[in-house]
C-alpha cells in the first residue's frame, strides 16, 4: 500500500505538469514532467518514511498526498513557463475532499452517531454497584511522584555507566496498569538520541513504581523474573531505521490508525508494547477501537489482536483520547446538533482538569476503567451532575448520577483546609472510592518537588468533610468521625446503605497502643475474630473505655464493615464495667 501511494503521488504530479503546459501551449521538453515526478516521489517517500499516514480512502493522509503531489507538478509548470493552470489539481482535489466529508463526517449530519459511538450506556448508584474499597487498595502514588521516584534510577551506575547519561524516560508511553493484583507505575526507558543509540543499540528494562505504597523506591526491572534472562529491548519509540518501532508498526499495518502507545507489562514482568488499533466510523470521523496492536520490543514480533484474542493482561484497549471524546459527544448531543449549538438543554460535559479534560484510570471488581466526573456545560461553578466510567477493555459504560464538588473544585477546597502548607503542598491525582458508603474522594498530597507528604479524604456531597493525615489509617479513621459528627441523618445514610455490625459478647486477646504524629491509637485484637485489628484514635468516648479495658474482658463491639484488617471502632461496650 504504501508504494502504491508513491506510485499514485508520481502520476498525479506528473500528470498536472504535463497536463498543464499542454492546455497553455507550454510544452516544450518533457523534462519538467520527470521533475515533478522525481521531486513527488521523494517527498512522498519522506511522508510514508516519517508522517507515516494510515492509508485508506477515509484518512485524512492519502488526500493531504495527493494534494501535495498536485501542488508540486503545478508548482514545477509554473517554474517551467509561468503557467498557473497546474493549480487546478490540487483546488479540485481539495474540493473534493470537501465535497465528500461535509456529508458524510460533520457533526452537524451525524449527531446521533457520535452520540452512539459510546454504545449503550447504563444508570447506577455508584455506592450500591460499586464495594467499599479496601485501604491498602488505594492509589497513593500520582504519576508525578512515580516520576520523581524513576528518575532516580537513572543515576543508578549499570554495566559501567550511569543510566542517566545514555538513557530517558519516555513518559508518553508511560501507564499505570494492573500486575498481579497490585497498581503498579510502568515507565520505559529509551535512547535520548542517535549518537546513545548508536552507541548502546539496546534497553536494559524498565522502571517499576508501586503506585499503593509512597514509601517504596522504584526498581529497574533488566531481567526476566522467571528465566533470570536479561532484556535487551531493541525496537523502541526513540530508535532508528528498522528498530524505530512506530515504522515497523506502520509497515506492518499501514491500513489502521495506531491510536496510543502504552508500555504495559504481563503478569510474568515482561515487557510489551501495546498499541490502540483504530478506524473512522463516521466518514473520516468518529474514531472507534478495533482491537491492539501487541509489539515486543525484544524480538520486534508485531500482532494485532482483537476481542477475545487480547492477552488477559492488556489493561488498556480502548484508548483514552479516544475514550474522552466519545462521552463528550454522548453528553453534548443528548438532544441532538442544534441543542447542543443554541438551546443547551441537558447537555452534560467531562470535567476539566489541571491541564483539560482527563480521565482516571481506576479499578473496580477486578475491572478496569476510565473515570470522569460530569458537569453543565452552562454551569460556572465546580458541581457535579454525575460521573461516568468507562471499561478500558469493553468499552461498555456507566453513568452514576452522583451531586457534589468535582476535581477542580475538591481540588481547591483541600489546597485552603491546608492552609500556610499550601505554599509548599499541593492536593494531586482525585480518585473517586466508596468509603463507608460515601462517593469519596481521595488526594495524595505531594510537595513542590513531587514527593508524597499526606493523603486527603474529601465526601464528594459535602466538601467541609475533609479529613487529611500522613498515614492512609489515621486518614481514614479521622474521616469515619467526621462523618459520625454531621449527626443522624448522615449516619443513617451510612446505615441505609452499609449497615452497622455488632460483634460479642466475645473476649479480648490482647490489647496495645501506639504514638504516630502526637495521636495515640489503640488496637484490641477479640477471640474469634483474629483476622482483624479493631481501632479507635484522638480523644473519643471509645478510646477511654478503651484504657480501662484489659486482656480477658468480655466486650461487645460496633463497627462498620471494612475490607481492610483494621477496622474502626464505632462504639464498645466493656462488660462489668459501670461508670459511677
Amino acid at each position: 500500500m504504501t508504494v502504491l501511494m508513491i506510485l499514485l503521488s508520481i502520476a498525479v504530479s506528473a500528470a498536472t505538469c504535463h497536463v498543464a503546459l499542454k492546455l497553455d501551449n507550454a510544452y516544450e521538453t518533457a523534462m519538467p514532467t520527470v521533475i515533478s515526478a522525481l521531486l513527488s516521489g521523494i517527498v512522498q517517500g519522506c511522508i510514508q518514511l516519517w508522517v507515516l499516514p494510515a492509508i485508506g480512502f477515509f484518512y485524512p493522509g492519502p488526500w493531504m498526498s495527493l494534494i501535495t503531489a498536485g501542488a508540486i507538478g503545478a508548482a514545477i509548470a509554473f517554474l517551467s513557463n509561468r503557467t498557473i493552470l497546474g493549480v487546478i489539481t490540487p483546488g479540485f482535489i481539495l474540493v473534493l475532499l470537501i465535497l465528500i466529508y461535509v456529508p458524510t463526517s460533520c457533526e452537524m449530519f451525524h449527531a446521533k452517531k457520535y452520540r452512539s459511538l459510546i454504545g449503550s450506556v447504563q444508570e447506577k448508584n455508584f455506592t450500591e454497584d460499586i464495594p467499599p474499597v479496601k485501604i491498602e487498595d488505594i492509589r497513593l502514588v500520582s504519576k508525578s511522584t512515580a516520576y520523581v521516584l524513576a528518575n532516580k534510577v537513572l543515576g543508578q551506575t549499570k554495566e559501567g555507566t550511569v543510566l542517566g547519561s545514555q538513557l530517558e524516560i519516555d513518559t508518553d508511553s508511560a501507564a499505570i496498569q494492573e500486575v498481579n493484583g497490585q497498581l503498579w507505575w510502568i515507565f520505559p526507558l529509551d535512547f535520548s538520541g542517535f549518537f546513545k543509540w548508536k552507541n548502546r543499540e539496546f534497553v536494559p528494562g524498565y522502571i517499576r513504581v508501586n503506585a499503593q505504597n509512597p514509601t517504596k523506591e522504584a526498581e529497574l526491572i533488566d531481567a526476566d523474573p522467571a528465566t533470570k534472562k536479561k532484556f535487551r529491548l531493541t525496537y523502541t519509540r526513540n530508535a532508528y531505521f528498522g528498530n524505530w518501532l512506530d515504522r515497523a508498526v506502520y509497515w506492518k499495518y499501514p491500513r489502521i490508525n495506531h491510536d496510543e502507545y502504552t508500555f504495559e507489562v504481563d503478569d510474568e514482568w515482561r515487557p510489551y508494547y501495546v498499541i490502540s488499533a483504530a478506524s473512522p466510523e463516521i466518514g473520516f470521523a468518529g474514531q472507534q477501537n478495533r482491537g491492539v496492536i501487541i509489539a515486543d520490543p525484544q524480538t520486534g514480533k508485531i500482532e494485532l489482536l482483537a476481542g477475545n484474542k487480547i492477552p488477559a493482561w492488556v489493561d488498556r484497549v480502548k484508548p483514552l483520547h479516544q475514550t474522552i471524546n466519545q462521552v463528550t459527544y454522548w453528553g453534548e448531543y443528548v438532544h441532538g446538533w442544534w441543542n447542543s449549538f443554541l438551546g443547551g438543554k441537558d447537555i452534560k460535559v467531562p470535567t476539566t482538569f489541571s491541564y483539560g479534560k482527563d480521565m482516571w484510570f481506576i479499578i473496580f471488581k477486578n475491572r478496569k476503567y476510565w473515570f470522569t466526573g460530569m458537569t453543565s456545560a452552562s454551569s460556572k461553578d465546580q458541581s457535579l451532575v454525575g460521573a461516568i466510567m468507562v471499561d478500558t477493555r469493553t468499552g461498555r459504560s456507566t453513568f452514576y448520577d452522583i451531586n457534589g464538588t468535582n476535581e477542580n473544585g475538591v481540588i481547591e477546597a483541600v489546597d485552603a483546609a491546608l492552609g500556610a502548607d499550601s505554599s509548599r503542598w499541593s492536593p494531586t491525582q482525585p480518585i473517586p472510592y466508596n468509603l463507608y458508603g460515601i462517593p469519596t474522594w481521595v488526594l495524595p498530597i505531594v510537595s513542590n518537588e513531587g514527593i508524597y507528604q499526606k493523603v486527603a479524604l474529601v465526601d464528594m456531597n459535602n466538601i467541609s468533610s475533609i479529613a487529611i493525615d500522613g498515614d492512609i489509617y489515621r486518614a481514614v479513621e479521622k474521616y469515619r468521625e467526621i462523618l459520625s459528627r454531621h449527626g443522624a441523618t448522615r449516619n443513617e445514610a451510612i446505615s441505609d446503605i452499609n449497615g452497622k455490625q455488632i460483634i460479642g459478647p466475645a473476649k479480648i486477646i490482647r490489647m496495645g497502643d501506639t504514638v504516630i504524629g502526637g495521636n495515640k491509637t489503640y488496637y484490641i485484637l477479640i477471640d474469634g475474630y483474629e483476622n482483624r485489628l479493631f481501632s479507635s484514635s484522638g480523644e473519643t468516648d471509645q478510646t477511654r473505655v478503651i484504657t480501662l479495658a484489659r486482656p480477658g474482658d468480655s466486650v461487645t463491639i460496633t463497627f462498620f464493615p471494612s475490607n481492610g484488617q483494621v477496622v474502626s471502632i464505632e462504639s464498645i461496650r466493656v462488660h462489668g464495667l459501670k461508670l459511677r
